[in-house]
């Protein structure tokens, strides 16, 4: 239970002091629990998460698309997920967000 409270506060946190940067898909790890290993880049230094994955990056990877938005905490930037398009409104990403950052 205090974990998921935690991963509540974090993402408060990201949702009101946020930048977005593209992020690499190393790995995947299909099973039960299908994880994906992925890395990004913010300020200079490298960040690389071991996470389990949305259905819909899986499907993404497979398809050939080995990127995704990450959206982080300015401050903390351990603080960090995979954004998918539908959480943008959530997180109060807009265009703006997201203009300069090449996904490709």
């Amino acid at each position: 239970m205090l974990k998921y409270i935690n991963v509540l506060t974090n993402k408060e946190k990201i949702k009101n002091n946020h930048t977005v940067v593209c992020g690499t898909i190393l790995e995947i790890n299909e099973g039960f629990w299908p994880k994906i290993v992925y890395e990004f880049r913010y300020n200079g230094r490298r960040y690389e998460s071991n996470i389990h994955a949305p259905k819909l990056v899986i499907e993404g990877y497979k398809n050939g698309n080995h990127h995704v938005f990450v959206i982080l905490e300015r401050l903390k930037p351990n603080n960090h997920f995979i954004l998918l398009e539908d959480e943008f409104e959530k997180y109060n990403v807009n265009k703006v967000d997201t203009m300069n950052v090449l996904c490709k």
